[in-house]
């Protein structure tokens, strides 16, 4: 009884070793086996679909003249970087404009300066008879103060020293008037010279305008992009 029960236990430790070791065992060969070293680095994957391409910004660039296009620099489809110029565009209507109003802005110039130049004319021929006036009162005035004396001293009359009077009384009316005459023409100038400037002001804000319109008349992009449309018809405004 005793050596059944150890014969019952040596076979089922040699069942159990048996299959373990058959568990263990691989199911296939070594030699089938191929063996590669490991690399890292990103793994790309490609999906397949189906859809429209639709641009994430999209800017419209218009011409702010109305201009010819001479030539298409870049068509549709092209790619273009910031500064580059995608349509050649005849301003010569505009040009035109451009240098009328420069021509305008130089007469503007030169028509200050004739007016100065009048004026200092006009203001030096005053002032040659406010001198001459301020003499002659001068004069008048010497006169009267002799008259009243020879008046006084019996060798006058009455009626010399009023013609007198008068006749200083005249040089006098006249010296205020040339006075008056050279402020009233020094405020013309004044006022002459603040329309002159806003003219100038006004003009010189023309051609700014014009020639920042002439700079963004060169259809030219502002940002990097793709060409969706072009409107690449020469000759057509």
């Amino acid at each position: 009884k005793r050596l059944w029960q150890l014969g019952i236990a040596v076979a089922l430790v040699a069942a159990a070793i048996f299959g373990f070791n058959n568990l263990i065992s691989p199911s296939i060969a070594q030699s089938e086996l191929r063996t590669a070293l490991v690399e890292e680095g990103s793994v790309v994957a490609t999906i397949t679909a189906s859809g429209t391409v639709v641009p994430e910004h999209e800017q419209v660039i218009t011409s702010p003249i109305q201009a010819r296009i001479e030539q298409v620099v870049h068509n549709t489809g092209e790619q273009v970087q910031p500064g580059d110029q995608i349509l050649l565009l005849d301003r010569g209507y505009t040009q035109l404009a451009y240098d009328k109003l420069r021509d305008e802005q130089e007469q503007s110039r030169h028509k200050s300066v004739q007016l100065n130049l009048n004026l200092e004319k006009k203001l030096n021929a005053l002032a040659s008879q406010l001198e001459i006036k301020r003499l002659r009162v001068k004069s008048l005035q010497t006169q009267l103060e002799d008259e009243k004396y020879l008046l006084k001293i019996g060798g006058g009359t009455q009626e010399s020293v009023k013609q007198a009077e008068l006749n200083l009384s005249i040089a006098q009316q006249e010296l205020a008037q040339i006075e008056r005459e050279i402020k009233t023409e020094r405020r013309l100038l004044k006022a002459d010279e603040q329309e002159l400037r806003y003219t100038l002001a006004m003009q010189s804000r023309s051609i700014e305008e014009l020639q920042r319109k002439m700079e963004q008349a060169e259809v030219r992009a502002t940002q990097p992009g793709v060409i969706t449309w072009v409107k690449n018809e020469i000759g057509s405004n």
